[in-house]
């Protein structure tokens, strides 16, 4: 018959923390879709669309110009990625096309 040094019952025994981890944070802006404006990573449901900094920034000092601009491209302009700065006109048509208006701002969440 073996002797062990180790008690009886312990040899097996692992300790581990019982503590759950917490779940992994979440992003939530990388679970936005892209701006509706310019097409950059959106930040927010921003005057009742999802849109960049940027283009909430823009819409809201649009409205204080009350849209006052002019295109100098017959109203075609990309406002893409990259391009957004372009032509305040095409950009500010957008902005009313995809639904941004004044009262949309009290829906702003993030």
């Amino acid at each position: 018959m073996e002797t062990s040094d180790v008690p009886v019952g312990v040899a097996d025994v692992s300790i581990t923390d019982s503590k759950p981890n917490p779940p992994a944070p979440t992003n939530t802006a990388s679970m936005l879709p892209p701006c509706r404006v310019c097409g950059e990573k959106a930040s927010g449901f921003h005057y009742g669309a999802n849109t960049c900094e940027a283009c909430k920034g823009f819409f809201r000092r649009s409205l204080k110009k009350k849209g006052e601009y002019k295109c100098v491209n017959n109203k075609d302009c990309n406002i893409g990625p990259g391009k957004r700065n372009g032509c305040p006109k095409c950009r500010y048509k957008i902005c009313l096309d995809i639904g941004m208006s004044k009262e949309g701002k009290y829906n702003d969440s993030i």
